[in-house]
């Protein structure tokens, strides 16, 4: 029994391409409007911005598996 025939084969490399793919589209979407954004708000802070910090954080392996993480304090 031969696993690697040509039916086989174009599939894979059909599931494979989907797969690689379909990481590469991103959803888009549409600017909220303040009101939209009181809307689903589970806190609204009224006040003035003195500063704001900033600072990253590395996680993992760089080249393989590595992640980033930008925090923001304002």
């Amino acid at each position: 029994m031969n696993v690697l025939n040509r039916g086989n084969t174009i599939l894979y490399s059909f599931i494979l391409t989907i797969f690689f793919c379909s990481s590469l589209c991103q959803a888009a979407k549409a600017p909220s409007s303040k009101d939209q954004f009181e809307e689903i708000a589970t806190h609204i802070v009224v006040g003035e911005v003195q500063a704001v910090y900033s600072y990253k954080e590395r996680e993992g392996l760089p080249l393989v598996s590595g992640y980033e993480y930008d925090h923001k304090v304002a």
